[in-house]
């Protein structure tokens, strides 16, 4: 799992449901439709026969057809992003946006999310079994039994201002203390090309705390 914010607009899912709405507004775009109902799929509508995946066509571009004639266009719609949510909590978010909006509303804010939706993130915030690959920046403030963290880049160059020395410090601080049980802090001893290294100040600085003999010999 990815515990920094995610652009919303790399969610598979929600690209989905922004081809869906472009359907509901032209039901001759099948390559749209194609994308719809590969999500409602779960993403394995090319593994069938080509058959299949005509029928699962056809069947969006009728979908999209009684939405454009039905009374409860906004329930019908919203029914879809229910069926392919797959309890994604993006998913969710982005669903509850559209609440608030009516029928109207909602297809032409899908428009324009798609069009200037780029920007927009998400950060997850339930519960997920595995790895969370998170930034040091958004891990400020939230807890793991075990950390490992990586700071090969904390060491950009061999000439750093005060300031930013300062700044890297505090930001290795933040990342290092939200480990409640367990820490393992990995690293190059330095960067940079074979003719230009640039050690790196900050592993050698935990060495120095946990008393480690600091063995980096420049090749």
């Amino acid at each position: 799992m990815f515990g920094a914010p995610e652009p919303l607009m790399e969610n598979s899912r929600i690209r989905a449901v922004l081809a869906f709405a472009r359907v509901v507004r032209d039901t001759s775009n099948t390559k749209d439709a194609l994308t719809a109902a590969n999500a409602l799929c779960a993403g394995m509508l090319m593994d069938k026969d080509p058959a299949e995946v005509e029928d699962a066509v056809r069947q969006i571009v009728e979908r999209a057809e009684m939405i454009r004639s039905a009374g409860d266009q906004k329930s019908l719609f919203l029914s879809y992003i229910d069926e392919i949510s797959l309890d994604d909590e993006a998913v969710g978010h982005f669903r509850e946006g559209l609440d608030a909006k009516d029928y109207e509303e909602i297809i032409d804010y899908c428009r324009d999310f798609s069009l200037y939706g780029d920007g927009v993130e998400y950060r997850r915030t339930d519960s997920y079994p595995g790895v969370a690959l998170v930034t040091a920046h958004s891990s400020k403030g939230l807890e793991w039994p075990i950390i490992y963290n990586t700071i090969t880049r904390y060491q950009k160059s061999a000439v750093m201002r005060t300031v930013d020395v300062e700044e890297t410090r505090r930001l290795l601080f933040v990342s290092a203390t939200r480990a409640r049980d367990e820490l393992f802090i990995t690293g190059l001893y330095a960067n940079g090309t074979k003719m230009n290294k640039v050690e790196n100040r900050f592993l050698k600085e935990l060495f120095d705390i946990a008393s480690k003999g600091w063995n980096y010999l420049p090749v």
